[in-house]
């Protein structure tokens, strides 16, 4: 689905996590920590990663992952070695998500 009302609230929504993603980033950049060597985790609750739209579940923090654009704003112009956000582990769908995620 890459046209429609549907597509634009799921860009929409990846822009809005992938701009809380930034943030941590920006965040993080400013401490000397961060080198080619470092795994940053985050660890939290997301209780609002799974977006309905007409009747369709979307697990946003999914979405975005899987988004190489988006994954490449969030440390864009940060000073930060090239990275990419992996999730530890993966559900098959937002459906299966543990309910405290949805």
């Amino acid at each position: 689905e890459s046209d429609g009302p549907a597509a634009a609230t799921l860009q929409a929504g990846k822009r809005c996590l992938a701009s809380t993603l930034r943030k941590v980033m920006r965040h993080a950049s400013r401490t000397p920590v961060l080198d080619s060597r470092t795994l940053l985790f985050l660890a939290g609750d997301l209780n609002s990663r799974t977006l309905l739209h007409d009747g369709k579940a979307y697990d946003l923090l999914h979405e975005v992952l899987e988004d190489e654009m988006l994954q490449g704003a969030i440390s864009h112009n940060l000073n930060l070695p090239p990275g990419r956000w992996y999730e530890i582990v993966r559900a098959e769908s937002c459906m299966a998500l543990p309910v405290t995620y949805k």
